[in-house]
């Protein structure tokens, strides 16, 4: 359920890709933005914590341990050992 974002550029990066970069001679859409792109991933794992927040909140609701409702709300099949 929940994305890995390990692979996402860190602030830096994307700060010197920018520096780097100098003006473009084409115009870019508002989606290709850097900062734009961030957002956008910061908005989708915000959204994503609350709908499985949302969901372990329903489950230790039902009575189901903290463990297995956790485990379930967050996708992981099986605990890590």
């Amino acid at each position: 359920m929940l994305q890995n974002i390990r692979h996402a550029p860190r602030f830096y990066e994307s700060h010197q890709e920018l520096d780097l970069a100098g003006p473009s001679a084409q115009p870019i859409g508002f989606s290709s933005w850097p900062i734009a792109i961030k957002l956008r991933t910061i908005w989708d794992a915000l959204r994503e914590g609350t709908a499985a927040h949302r969901q372990y909140e329903q489950l230790r609701g039902k009575g189901i341990p903290h463990g297995t409702a956790i485990r379930q709300a967050l996708g992981i099949s099986h605990p890590g050992k």
